[in-house]
């Protein structure tokens, strides 16, 4: 399987899902924790250890996605106001989201901030 090739200082690929699909696809899917958990729960012993080894290949896995998903946040700031404006962002934005304290992982937050942008557009035009 291909993935779409990605221009990566507009964030855009070519099937046109932007910056935000590229981080989805970044969080991954299944690998070896799909694996852990789809070889059963089990009883006893070895199914506390399937489970306890499911646990920190998720915990170790959901780490490195956050990680990855800062750094290519703390990309945005490269992008200058009208790049930004295009994904529906300000520089603000990529701020607050990178700073906010209640959250590790700022991409649900510049989801949330560009859908804003959008349906205000929408209501004004």
């Amino acid at each position: 399987m291909t993935t779409p090739r990605t221009n990566v200082r507009l964030g855009r690929s070519a099937a046109g899902d932007g910056f935000f699909g590229r981080l989805r696809r970044l969080g991954g899917g299944g690998g070896i924790v799909g694996r852990l958990r789809r070889v059963g729960a089990g009883v006893g012993f070895v199914g506390m250890v399937r489970r306890l080894a499911a646990a920190v290949v998720a915990g170790g896995a959901r780490f490195v996605r956050i990680r990855r998903n800062r750094r290519a946040t703390l990309d945005l700031l490269d992008l200058d106001a009208d790049r930004l404006a295009d994904i529906g962002l300000t520089r603000a934005d990529v701020h607050v989201s990178l700073f906010d304290p209640r959250t590790p992982d700022p991409t649900g937050m510049l989801e949330a901030f560009a859908a804003e942008r959008r349906r205000a557009g929408r209501q004004r035009g």
